[in-house]
């Protein structure tokens, strides 16, 4: 019940806003609500919270009687500036819980993507770490021919270069026996 109460006042506000250039009237709110909502004012309580939103809503010393036929005239009454602020702060919340909902939406997928992307990147390094390297005595004298002015970085490719013979003719050998 309490669910419905409180729906009960988000409607009224919502017809109000809607019919704020005409007025409200108690017996056609009342009808709306019984027909699009499915509010039962036959009870009691009901019917007591609905009269009390609905004083706390419009302005009730302020009537507007409209003539309808002639001489039938029809009471209206007028939105409260506070209750309408009060909607448009509900509006406000609404559509940030919406908004919150997207972008939390859009911030699983980005923590996917960033997995994935996480997983391929170690799949490409592990790969890459069991490919075999091959330096070839081009490189080696390529690199040595950058001329570097460290003597220390020439010996160290240096040392490299006979290495790697001495693994070729280690391998050369190992292969011929």
């Amino acid at each position: 019940m309490a669910d419905q109460l409180e729906g009960l006042y988000i409607r009224i506000l919502e017809y109000a806003v809607e019919k704020s250039d005409e007025g409200v009237n108690v017996d056609e709110l009342k009808d709306y609500l019984e027909e699009n909502h499915g509010y039962k004012f036959s009870d009691l309580a009901t019917r007591r919270r609905f009269e009390q939103m609905f004083y706390k809503i419009f302005d009730q010393l302020n009537p507007i009687n409209i003539k309808i036929k002639k001489g039938v005239q029809k009471r209206v009454v007028l939105m409260k500036t506070e209750p309408y602020f009060h909607y448009l702060d509900y509006v406000k919340i609404k559509e940030s819980r919406a908004s919150s909902l997207k972008a939390e939406n859009h911030a699983k997928i980005a923590i996917c993507i960033s997995i994935a992307t996480l997983f391929i990147s170690i799949v490409v390094s592990v790969w890459q770490l069991s490919t075999p390297i091959m330096i070839n005595d081009n490189q080696l004298t390529e690199i040595k021919e950058l001329k570097y002015d460290s003597t220390e970085a020439n010996q160290s490719i240096s040392d490299i270069k006979r290495s790697v013979d001495e693994i070729k003719e280690q391998l050369s050998k190992s292969q011929n026996k």
